[in-house]
């Protein structure tokens, strides 16, 4: 028995000398130890190689034989680990073999939101299952950036742990661990809506809005078993056709008294919405993501402090970027500018903040 032996250029079977390159059987749990087999043939005459180059195995009830051994061998080993990860599929193999095959280690990984931008991303740590254990299986990276800001706001910061007077701890869904008992008890919730509350009382979801400031906003989350949990969050990003890679179509509710600021909220956009074109005459990552940033802080000045405070967001982030580093260390740039004239003058630094 091997474990976490990856290379497929190792030779399997010892036939009296002869090393062979045969596709024995491996198990791989679920992202945890795969497991691989090499036999040494002693005493088997009824298994036999193809002749007359002789470098594979001549399929027969003995080669058939041999690899239901590997497999039976495989779980053996298996069962005698402090824990496993098997897929349902192979627990219910294995429990074939031996009666008392124990179930996968109640483990999960921790949830936490996909970003748009991710093509790829690790998979999060497992943790045991703590009370109160339940799945969150998000759609998109709008639907997780959504639901991790309910969850850090109702906690305090924690990504996947929801606080308040009906504590859970948010997990990924396996799909390979339908089936265990342990794994479909658990409430497996996704979003079904969310809800806009005026000071009127009126609730609603006010289609084609691209910024709605109410006063609360809850998400609907429901689970296989038709149970609802609302979760009082201050954030909510929509999924909408036009708003991928464009944060000015982005759909934003926003409650009047969030403790966002312009920052927090031009993060949230980014990770919802910034999905890099990868194309052969697209810009770098870099140019990329600067120009969307740019964007999603005059989106995210104008919803926070009116259209007059985003103008003066953009030009401030335009001079940073573009002109900034021209002023000579020691002097300070005075500039006016409108339509009419302008006037542009270097002096001496003075003490105080730049402006």
């Amino acid at each position: 028995m091997f474990r976490d032996r990856h290379s497929p250029h190792i030779a399997t079977l010892n036939f009296h000398g002869l090393t062979l390159k045969h596709a024995f059987p491996v198990v791989k749990e679920v992202h945890h130890t795969q497991w691989s087999v090499q036999v040494d043939v002693i005493d088997a005459p009824d298994l036999v190689l193809v002749l007359p180059a002789r470098k594979e195995i001549y399929r027969n009830a003995a080669l058939d034989r041999l690899v239901a051994l590997c497999r039976e061998a495989i779980f053996s080993v298996i069962r005698e680990e402090p824990l496993h990860r098997l897929s349902f599929e192979n627990w219910i193999e294995a429990s074939l073999y031996h009666d008392d095959f124990p179930q996968a280690a109640r483990q999960l990984p921790l949830w936490y939101p996909t970003l748009a931008r991710d093509s790829y991303r690790e998979v999060p740590r497992f943790a045991d299952l703590e009370p109160g254990a339940a799945i969150y299986d998000d759609t998109d990276s709008f639907d997780a950036v959504t639901f991790g800001r309910a969850l850090r706001r109702s906690n305090g910061g924690e990504m996947h742990r929801l606080g308040g007077p009906d504590p859970r701890a948010f997990y990924e869904p396996i799909t390979n661990f339908i089936g265990y008992p342990w794994y479909d008890f658990l409430p497996a919730f996704v979003r079904t809506g969310e809800c806009f509350t005026f000071d009127d009382g009126k609730r609603t979801d006010e289609e084609g809005a691209v910024t709605l400031r109410p006063d609360a906003i809850t998400i609907e989350l429901t689970d296989q078993h038709d149970r609802r949990l609302d979760l009082e969050t201050d954030f909510a990003i929509l999924e909408d056709a036009d708003s991928w890679g464009d944060p000015d179509c982005a759909r934003i509710a926003l409650t009047r008294t969030t403790a966002l600021d312009p920052a927090d909220l031009t993060d949230l956009i980014i990770d919802a919405v910034f999905s890099p074109s990868d194309d052969s005459d697209a810009d770098s990552y870099d140019t990329q993501e600067t120009r969307f940033r740019h964007d999603a802080a005059v989106r995210a000045h104008a919803i926070l402090e009116g259209e007059d405070a985003a103008i003066l967001a953009g030009i401030r982030m335009a001079f940073a970027d573009r002109v900034a580093w021209r002023i000579p260390h020691g002097r300070t740039l005075r500039l006016s500018w409108s339509s009419a004239a302008s006037n542009l003058t270097l002096d001496p630094a003075q003490e105080g903040p730049a402006q």
